[in-house]
């Protein structure tokens, strides 16, 4: 049976010593064994992949990040996408 979380959740840390922010957002997504497994990371790699995807270089031309990306992580009968 597929794990599906019972609500959303934000977690802020603050750390004032710190000079750089991260933001993650992950969602769920497809487990290791979906049949939509290879699509969702094809779709991952094209949107975010590293510094040679479109997010990474529509965010860092722009000065809004030093980096950005996308990626799905699948486990058996979990998932989520970052």
């Amino acid at each position: 049976m597929p794990y599906e979380p019972t609500k959303s959740t934000n977690h802020i840390m603050v750390d004032s010593k710190l000079k750089q922010q991260i933001l993650m957002i992950t969602m769920p997504s497809v487990d290791a064994k979906d049949p939509d497994y290879e699509a969702a990371v094809l779709g991952a790699s094209i949107l975010g992949h590293h510094n040679g995807s479109r997010l990474y270089w529509n965010i860092r031309q722009k000065g809004l990040a030093e980096s950005a990306g996308s990626s799905v992580r699948a486990l058996e009968g979990a998932g989520c996408r970052t």
